[in-house]
């Protein structure tokens, strides 16, 4: 297996491309849709380009780890998981404007506010913890399911992306001004940006396999979300009661 010099120095660059990539990615959506109208079109036009600089994001990962040790599993990329939940953690600063972000540590924590945090570290962990092919948490019939996605498709999409990310995204795109649900399923929804990352990191995969499955997450992750769009459409009137 060929060695490169200075691998330290790329192991850290590796995972600043890992961490920071979601976080650009999300930036350059909240960029998109500030004071703008969204419609369908640039739902998914602004959801793509997210989409494209997470992968960048990834390739970068693979492109200053190219040695053979990482390739033949005989070394893993530590930090994976790291990276992972760094871009939820911080997701709240592209998100919330200087002025929410202060109103929101301004209050008093209730009970409420307690349970919710509790809530989503809970959450958090499962989702730290299921982030390998497998764990305590996953079931039976969703490793059935995830073997029969991977016979029927060659790569199996990540179960975070299509099923929950992606939808989520592209809702909170497209119910942009109603801002607490737009805003919360733009936080939730950077997961799948995460993920994206999160698989070209996994170096023993050939770059093939997580390319055709990060493809397989997207359009079935898009058909997801114009699904949930549909859905939601009837309850929540593109603008909300007393916006301009």
């Amino acid at each position: 297996a060929r060695d490169y010099p200075k691998r330290s120095w790329r192991l850290l660059l590796a995972w600043l491309f890992a961490a920071a990539a979601p976080l650009l990615a999300l930036l350059f959506i909240e960029k998109r849709i500030r004071g703008e109208e969204v419609r369908l079109r640039e739902t998914f036009l602004y959801w793509g380009g997210g989409v494209l600089i997470a992968a960048t994001g990834g390739l970068s990962v693979s492109m200053v780890l190219p040695d053979g040790v990482f390739a033949a599993g005989l070394e893993t990329f530590r930090g994976v998981k790291a990276a992972l939940l760094l871009p939820l953690l911080l997701a709240g600063a592209v998100l919330l404007s200087g002025e929410e972000a202060r109103s929101i540590l301004d209050r008093k924590i209730s009970v409420l506010d307690l349970l919710v945090f509790i809530a989503g570290a809970g959450l958090l962990a499962v989702l730290v913890n299921r982030s390998g092919n497998f764990s305590w948490h996953v079931s039976g019939l969703e490793i059935g399911m995830r073997e029969e996605l991977e016979n029927f498709l060659g790569a199996r999409p990540r179960t975070k992306e299509f099923l929950f990310g992606h939808p989520l995204l592209l809702a909170g795109i497209y119910f942009k001004d109603h801002k607490l649900f737009g805003t919360a399923c733009r936080w939730a929804g950077i997961i799948a940006l995460a993920s994206i990352v999160n698989s070209f990191c996994h170096l023993h995969t050939p770059l093939t396999v997580t390319l055709l499955r990060t493809v397989h997450g997207l359009w079935m992750g898009g058909l997801l979300g114009l699904l949930l769009i549909w859905l939601l459409k009837p309850r929540l009137p593109k603008k909300p009661a007393g916006s301009l």
